[in-house]
C-alpha cells in the first residue's frame, strides 16, 4: 500500500478494499446496485469496468458463484486484483485489466458469461472529460 491508498471497510463478510484519493472511488450506488442482483452460485458474471473491484468482492459474498472484472485503468485494475489477493477470493473472483470493448471473449473460455454487471459513473453531462474522438 502507497501513501495515496487506504484500505476502506465494505462492511460485509469483514472485506476491504483498496482506495486511492486520486482515482475514482466507488459510492453507495455501487452497493445499493450489487443489493438488486440475483446471484447464482452456478453462474459466472463479467463486470464491465469493475473499477476497484466492489461489485465482484461484494457480488461473491451475495452467492454469485465467479466473478470476473475488466478495467481499462491499470492503477484501478492492480488495486482491484489486490483487494481479491487480500480478501481471499482468487477462487471466484479474476481481474483482467484491458479494454473491454477490443477483447476477445473467447480468452475467457468457452462458456459464455451468465451475467452481465455494469455501473457506469454517474455526473452531471457538464462535468464528465469530454471524448477525443468520436467512434468509441
Amino acid at each position: 500500500m502507497n501513501n495515496q491508498e487506504q484500505l476502506d471497510d465494505l462492511i460485509i463478510d469483514d472485506l476491504k478494499i483498496y482506495q486511492r484519493h486520486d482515482q475514482f472511488r466507488f459510492s453507495f450506488d455501487a452497493i445499493a446496485l450489487v443489493h438488486f442482483c440475483r446471484f447464482n452460485q452456478r453462474h459466472r458474471y463479467i463486470d464491465l469496468g469493475t473499477g476497484t473491484g466492489v461489485l465482484p468482492l461484494i457480488g461473491t459474498s451475495l452467492g454469485a458463484g465467479h466473478i470476473t472484472g475488466v478495467e481499462i485503468n491499470d492503477v484501478m485494475a492492480n488495486m482491484a486484483e489486490r483487494s481479491v489477493l487480500y480478501n481471499h477470493k482468487s477462487n471466484v473472483i479474476s481481474i483482467v485489466q484491458g479494454d473491454y470493448r477490443t477483447m476477445n471473449y473467447q480468452q475467457f473460455g468457452s462458456k459464455p458469461f451468465d451475467g452481465v454487471l455494469v455501473n457506469p459513473p454517474y455526473f452531471d453531462h457538464r462535468r464528465g472529460e469530454v471524448p477525443n474522438n468520436h467512434d468509441s
